[in-house]
């Protein structure tokens, strides 16, 4: 048998042993022999797709034989199927671009069609659909679901003579071909597709959709799925440009921010703790709820009102309304303003124009209410008042508020054309909406003058 020559023996022959060793698998000229390159052919081909073998790459299928390096969103790389591509992605809204669609199942799923609602070119991803091309639909919200969802061949396109028309393509129309999950991709996006139940029936079974970017980053055992989104921990970011972090913490809004258990699904929205914010702009902490535009929630309170503010166990209600306290009591403070240019009577009110202070409907509640009112003529320097008035309200069973007179409008300070002219009327409320509560004030002619109120109310419920 050939061998090598072995170093400090075979004296005299070395050359002989290696040439014997080198002809084995070479010809005289230098060359490979056919049979060791045939050899080594029929050794990666026995290996290929075995265990610790050769992942072969010549599918003769429609499925791929190499399966994505990870499967996002808890679904398995041995479970999912994966799909060729698609060409563009379709939402409800595309799909309702006509009127509604209608969808019919065929026979169990094949043949499946989507018809349009009208006539017009089916638009999706931005791009008009052409006839044969692939389109993953998501027939409902990210991590909603309906029967609808799935993947389409375009049959017909659409014009402005024809309604467009999708048929479930031939590889993902029955519960097998479906399959437990599968995954697609569109562009720079993997589209998941999920029954949501153990017994799947096409165009029955609701079919989760999660929607995932190459632009997210998860770490983990975390869903990113939104555009620019990270996730860790445990969490979940589905809101583009989302940021999710703890062990429960879910990013649904854009430019959100959850961390621990929190809830941010308002744009540009902050939840911390196991605080929910769903206001724009919102923040909520520990288990506040910030349900309003730009509310800011701490403690178990509730900032219902846009730019409201709430501590404690207190809940603001009210545009503009700073809350604290705890139990059934609270401490409440808001800020209104107006001008007057003539002696028409005039109502105070908030930054978006509307009554002085909108209470809560329920009418479940009992205040002293404290008003303290300052204004200035415009056009006259140096012209001043500033007057104070104390009333209760309470809730009554006929579903309105009313006013326990109180010490009525006290003058406090100022120049005494100002306490002779102006006035500040008794507190009311709204005969319409017995539910706002008014502050009046009377100017004087021919003069300009900017007015404020800050309400303070010790209300018990």
């Amino acid at each position: 048998m050939s061998r090598l020559p072995v170093p400090g023996s075979d004296s005299q022959v070395w050359g002989q042993i290696l040439n014997d060793y080198l002809d084995q698998s070479h010809n005289t000229d230098g060359t490979v022999k056919t049979a060791a390159l045939n050899t080594a052919g029929a050794e990666m081909v026995s290996r290929k797709n075995q265990p610790n073998g050769y992942a072969g790459l010549d599918s003769g299928g429609i499925v791929p034989e190499v399966h994505l390096p990870a499967a996002p969103l808890g679904i398995s790389q041995q479970t999912a199927t994966v799909y060729t591509a698609c060409d563009l992605l379709a939402d409800e809204a595309d799909l309702d671009a006509f009127g509604a669609y209608v969808y019919a199942n065929g026979t169990a799923g094949v043949g499946a069609t989507i018809t349009g609602g009208g006539n017009g070119q089916l638009i999706a991803s931005g791009t008009a659909a052409t006839a044969g091309k692939r389109v993953a639909i998501n027939a409902s919200n990210i991590y909603g679901g309906t029967s609808t969802s799935g993947i389409y061949v375009v049959t017909t396109a659409g014009s402005g003579s024809a309604k467009y028309v999708l048929t479930r393509a031939a590889d993902a129309n029955t519960a097998a071909t479906l399959g437990a999950a599968c995954a697609v991709h569109v562009g720079d996006k993997t589209v998941y597709f999920t029954p949501q139940s153990a017994t799947f029936v096409v165009g029955t079974t609701a079919i989760t959709v999660a929607i995932e970017y190459a632009t997210a980053h998860a770490e983990g055992n975390t869903i990113a799925s939104g555009q620019y989104a990270h996730a860790e921990g445990t969490s979940t970011a589905s809101g583009d440009y989302s940021h999710a972090e703890g062990p429960n913490g879910r990013a649904t809004g854009f430019n959100a921010h959850a961390e621990c258990y929190g809830v941010a699904s308002g744009y540009g929205t902050h939840a911390e703790g196991n605080a929910v914010a769903d206001g724009v702009l919102a923040h909520a902490e520990q288990t506040g709820h910030a349900t309003g535009n730009n509310s800011h929630a701490e403690g178990d309170a509730t900032a219902s009102g846009d730019y409201s503010h709430a501590e404690g166990h207190s809940v603001a209600y009210a545009r503009d309304m700073h809350s604290e306290g705890i139990g059934w009591s609270q401490f409440s403070r808001v800020t209104r303003a107006g001008f007057t240019l003539d002696n028409t009577p005039a109502i105070l009110r908030d930054s978006s124009g509307s009554g002085t202070l909108l209470l809560p409907t329920d009418f479940n509640r009992a205040a002293l209410v404290t008003v303290r009112v300052v204004a200035r003529q415009v056009d006259v320097l140096g012209t001043v008042g500033s007057w104070i008035l104390r009333s209760a309200i309470d809730g009554d069973t006929s579903g309105s508020y009313r006013v326990i007179p109180g010490s009525g409008a006290e003058w406090i300070a100022g120049d005494a054309a100002a306490q002779s002219a102006w006035s500040v009327q008794e507190i009311s409320f709204d005969g319409g909406s017995p539910h706002i509560l008014l502050v009046t004030v009377v100017g004087a002619i021919g003069a300009r003058i900017n007015w404020t109120a800050t309400i303070e109310m010790d209300e018990i419920v």
